[in-house]
């Protein structure tokens, strides 16, 4: 495309950077960059302000000048523009055979030949209050955006550094045995990328502490980021490739994208679905049972596959019962990983009924848990996700209060007593949660509970100060 050039009527750039402001943001699409940016008054921005924003992509924002015709404000009316539908790509582009590196970074696409379009419906909007928030990695993009390939209720975000890449694309077409070169402009215009914050960088360089990590094949740096920011928003990230994320011992969510998961969404645009003729439906599964808790086996290894197995079948929560955990807790390390798989599917399986059950049985299980090596660091993620995912809901308030008191019944001290945490409270930091936090680090220690409910009393008068040396001081000399 030729290279055009927007008068947007807004001060300059440096502008903004002078008055401290956030420069307002582009409209969506390629050319119409003045969409929803405006120059006024206080007046002009407090009538904005009366209007609700209209339900498309993008925000209406105006920035405010003052007497000398600079920038002192900027008003924004959001129009929950982070967060999209998966909808078709206007074209199909072809399938995507292979990826490589250009000598200045950008990516170069092998693709098949063009493709006709499939003709699939975009999606019906859900309500973004009940929706589930995903994000998705490259991979996804370059095998092509199909609502029918998420859940019915997904809404769908992604990261900055993604759509750089997607920005401009170079490419290489095979036809008749020869390679023709490509080059595509493919703005993410659906809604506007969230940005690779300082907490996205700190993420991000921490799951990449891991030096296999550095020498992936799987994985490069977009890939990285776009994992880095799907855990601080705490969503699902989609990917073709699920197992390249496997060294990522963090609690990152990943789904297998490619099977088909929305049927809805392959239904024609008009007409009732269609329905199975006698001849061909088969006969109606008759009604089932439910069924009755199965007896313990006394093997740990076996107590453990029957507790991954009742879960996995749907069993209600009796089944959990203390001597299917006991048994069970003769194989630390397998019990901890039953234990985070079923943690760790707060995304797919919106019933806490499990979670909080086997949260209350913390300290019933953690003698057991606490001796596990290689499954604990996981377990205790999965502990800490689901203690950050604090909403109105009460069952999910529930669910995070019983999270946070079963990571200081299966953590140990200090080798699990997050840095950042311990900083924050030696600092002065009274904030309820991080003395929250000071009660799990207490248990952790083993301090007893009638001391921890009367350190956190001396704590809120003032009488004591939380630090590392404060827990040793409180903590049972060992023997």
């Amino acid at each position: 495309m030729a290279f055009v050039r927007v008068d947007d009527f807004l001060p300059a750039p440096q502008a903004y950077l002078r008055a401290g402001l956030a420069r307002p943001q582009s409209g969506p699409g390629v050319l119409p960059l003045s969409a929803g940016n405006a120059v006024g008054s206080r007046a002009d921005a407090d009538r904005m302000l009366d209007q609700p924003a209209p339900p498309t992509v993008g925000s209406q924002s105006m920035t405010v000048l003052d007497a000398a015709g600079a920038p002192c404000a900027v008003v924004s009316v959001p129009s929950g523009q982070f967060l999209t539908y998966p909808a078709l790509a206007d074209r199909a582009v072809g399938e995507a055979l292979g990826v490589r590196r250009a000598p200045n970074g950008m990516p170069i696409v092998l693709r098949g030949q063009r493709q006709a379009g499939h003709g699939l419906p975009t999606p019906t909007p859900v309500d973004v209050e009940t929706a589930r928030v995903v994000t998705v990695d490259l991979s996804v993009i370059l095998a092509g955006v199909d609502p029918a390939l998420f859940a019915p209720d997904d809404a769908l975000f992604v990261s900055a550094a993604l759509a750089i890449e997607m920005a401009v694309m170079l490419g290489e077409r095979e036809q008749s045995g020869e390679l023709f070169p490509e080059r595509s402009y493919r703005p993410w215009d659906r809604s506007i990328p969230v940005p690779v914050d300082h907490l996205v960088l700190r993420m991000y360089a921490q799951i990449v502490s891991d030096i296999r990590l550095h020498y992936s094949t799987e994985l490069d740096r977009t890939d990285l980021l776009c994992a880095a920011t799907a855990i601080i928003y705490d969503a699902p990230l989609y990917t073709t490739k699920p197992e390249a994320y496997k060294p990522l011992k963090n609690g990152l969510k990943v789904l297998k994208y490619g099977p088909t998961r929305n049927k809805a969404a392959r239904r024609p645009t008009s007409g009732p679905p269609a329905t199975p003729s006698p001849a061909t439906a088969g006969p109606a599964p008759a009604p089932t049972e439910p069924a009755a808790p199965a007896p313990s086996p006394s093997d740990p290894a076996e107590a453990a596959t029957a507790l991954r197995e009742a879960y996995t079948r749907g069993e209600p929560v009796d089944h959990l019962t203390p001597d299917l955990l006991d048994a069970a807790a003769g194989t630390p390390d397998a019990l901890a990983e039953v234990i985070t798989e079923i943690l760790e599917a707060v995304h797919d399986d919106l019933d806490p009924t499990w979670r909080i059950a086997l949260l209350d049985q913390a300290e019933r299980l953690a003698p057991a848990l606490r001796q596990a090596d290689a499954s604990r660091e996981g377990l205790l993620m999965a502990v800490a996700q689901l203690n950050s995912m604090r909403t109105a809901d009460p069952a999910r308030q529930r669910q995070a209060d019983a999270a946070l008191q079963a990571y200081g019944q299966w953590a140990h001290w200090p080798d699990d007593a997050p840095d950042e945490i311990l900083d924050d409270l030696e600092d002065g930091d009274d904030d309820p949660s991080t003395l929250a936090w000071y009660r799990v680090f207490l248990t952790m220690a083993g301090v007893r509970q009638e001391q921890i409910d009367q350190e956190l009393a001396d704590v809120t008068a003032g009488r004591s100060q939380p630090s590392r040396r404060r827990i040793e001081e409180l903590r049972p000399s060992e023997g």
